[in-house]
């Protein structure tokens, strides 16, 4: 069973409004859209991972995706974590293409990509080390005994992977993500005795879910994006333009046509993704470039945001969940 699902995540939905109100010729465009693609990729990657946990009888596991998670003075990120009452399982997805060597002698990995070899990360290493503090984390909450596994899972079925001759046992850690299920399947021949009972189960879920941070990056500061460089305006949901209009009951655009009653929202949730919360009154109708206090008023009102003070003092809280 699901218990946190996958959204698209925080940092992708702030460089994508970045994007949208960022002239093609800025400075750090050409870095934005790099980063964009590299996290795209990724989280597409994990997505084409999913459809295999998803295959997983419901009633087995509890699945976790996309965790962050405090350890000591710092936090760590988990893609999917398969938790049962036998053993939890912590996964960690990559969508790399070409030649993957695990050199087990050096303990490097090397990508090779049209002949072109560099050293990357180590992902095994990586996951070992998510669950070295996962195990910390929980280490009030969970037996000693009870079995903590890693895999490293390769999402794209094209990539080669390979390492020295006898060195064969690595791939009991990394995998293309179509072998994912039939792993799991000997995992679970291995780890037949219940140690977690339905309650314990469940006092172990609430606990990685509220320890759950999202990653809320301040993407304007981390590019060096002045607020200045920030177009205004409501944003077509059509064609992305920032010139559309209140005229006549509707939302209209003046580069495709397009005609909407909701499009503020949008250009709301633009400005909450690059400001962060909370926000004034005053500080949607100038990004919005709205004509009166009255008429931003009304649609903040539509929106339902949690919110507090009077009038001109208002202060409303959307949230920001990943």
């Amino acid at each position: 069973m699901i218990v946190k699902p996958r959204q698209v995540p925080l940092t992708i939905r702030k460089l994508q409004a970045l994007m949208y109100r960022l002239s093609a010729t800025h400075q750090s465009r050409l870095e934005i859209e790099r980063d964009f693609s590299r996290r795209k990729a990724g989280y597409k990657g994990e997505l084409d991972v999913d459809y295999h946990t998803n295959l997983l009888p419901d009633e087995d596991y509890l699945i976790f995706h996309a965790l962050r998670l405090p350890y000591k003075a710092t936090y760590f990120q988990i893609d999917t974590l398969l938790l049962s009452p036998q053993y939890a399982l912590l996964i960690e997805i990559k969508n790399l293409f070409g030649e993957l060597f695990f050199d087990q002698h050096s303990k490097q990995v090397f990508k090779i990509v049209n002949g072109k070899e560099e050293a990357i990360s180590d992902p095994i290493a990586q996951v070992k080390r998510q669950k070295y503090q996962l195990k910390g984390l929980l280490s009030s909450l969970l037996p000693n005994s009870f079995p903590l596994e890693h895999l490293v899972v390769i999402s794209n079925p094209a990539t080669i992977l390979r390492t020295n001759p006898g060195g064969e046992s690595v791939f009991k850690e990394v995998m293309s993500a179509n072998n994912l299920i039939f792993r799991i399947s000997e995992m679970e021949t291995t780890y037949k005795k219940q140690l977690l009972t339905t309650t314990h189960l469940n006092r172990v879920k609430d606990y990685l879910l509220q320890c759950h941070q999202p990653l809320n990056q301040d993407v304007c500061e981390q590019y060096s994006i002045a607020t200045q460089d920030i177009f205004k305006g409501v944003r077509c949901p059509n064609c992305n333009d920032l010139s559309m209009k209140w005229e006549k009951a509707n939302w209209n655009c003046r580069q495709c046509t397009h005609q909407s009653k909701t499009a503020y929202l949008g250009s709301i949730h633009d400005y909450i993704l690059l400001h962060n919360v909370p926000f004034k009154n005053a500080h949607i109708r100038e990004f919005l470039q709205l004509p009166s206090v009255i008429f931003t008023t009304r649609l903040l009102n539509k929106t339902n945001f949690p919110s507090n003070g009077h009038r001109r003092h208002r202060i409303y809280h959307p949230s920001l969940s990943d």
